[in-house]
């Protein structure tokens, strides 16, 4: 793992001036230094404790970069996934999958609950899908 990360921005960050309206300053790149624990534990709680990993990954951003979360949040599509790839190149394998997740409700089970029908929970999505394959 690298020391820091640099990441040139498609389109730069504009910042505004709140009296004139003009642009003062513009973003082009963004550089994020090695995270530390307390980073990483920052973020969760600024993303609120057992918020998404998108949340937590952009707070996480803000710390590593010294950008405010709110200007980072202004970030072309193709530049917000290309600083989250950045920042998930940080951490190791074993946090990579359950950045800012939360044990599942359903506990240590293997296969998903049924519902009386035989329907499994799409989790992703939060609908029935019928073992059949066809939507409700």
């Amino acid at each position: 793992m690298s020391a820091e990360g640099r990441l040139v921005l498609r389109e730069p960050i504009q910042r505004v001036s709140k009296q004139t309206g003009q642009v003062v300053d513009s973003i082009t790149e963004i550089t994020l230094r090695r995270p530390k624990l307390g980073d990483l534990v920052a973020a969760m709680e600024a993303a609120g404790g057992a918020a998404s990993a998108g949340s937590m990954t952009l707070h996480l951003a803000a710390r590593l970069s010294g950008i405010p979360a709110a200007e980072l949040s202004e970030l072309d599509i193709e530049d917000g996934a290309a600083l989250m790839e950045l920042v998930a190149g940080f951490m190791p394998a074993g946090l990579k999958t359950g950045m800012g997740g939360s044990p599942s409700p359903r506990g240590a089970s293997a296969s998903p609950p049924t519902g009386e029908t035989g329907d499994q929970p799409n989790s992703d999505f939060g609908v029935l899908v019928p073992l059949s394959g066809k939507p409700n």
